[in-house]
């Protein structure tokens, strides 16, 4: 194999990876559009507990908030007992409950430095959440 076939793969490679990073993040946005929008703080509380006990946690320990502003948002608050969901607007669905939810379940918050946050949430926890949200599978 030559220096010239290795970076045409190698520019294969990441061409094909692009695609599908870019199809995926492009699904989770417009599936938001089709699904049915939560409209009570009550409803929320009903689908968190529901979700939560399906991934097997604790759905005591998820403190939850229906806002008026778009919002989609997980605080993981490093222990079993703070750990939040903020959710409105086209975001106010059971897909981002169940989203918000797996970074929480699969700490997605435990990490050493900035830089590695930030390639590990863009790379590895925000496409394993989507994952999990769109299909029910845990990465």
């Amino acid at each position: 194999m030559t220096i010239s076939e290795i970076k045409k793969g190698v520019k294969r490679t990441l061409l094909a990876g692009t695609i599908a990073y870019s199809t995926l993040f492009a699904t989770d946005i417009l599936s938001n559009y089709a699904l049915e929008e939560i409209k009570s703080q009550r409803e929320l509380e009903e689908i968190v507990h529901e979700e939560a006990t399906t991934l097997g946690m604790d759905p005591e320990i998820i403190k939850c908030e229906l806002l008026n502003e778009l919002a989609g948002e997980s605080i993981y608050g490093g222990d079993l007992k703070n750990q939040y969901i903020y959710i409105g607007g086209l975001l106010a669905n059971r897909k981002i409950v169940r989203h918000e939810l797996y970074h929480i379940y699969d700490k997605h918050c435990d990490h050493d430095t900035k830089t590695k946050a930030e390639l590990n949430y863009w790379f590895i926890e925000e496409p394993k959440a989507i994952i999990y949200s769109l299909t029910g599978l845990k990465l």
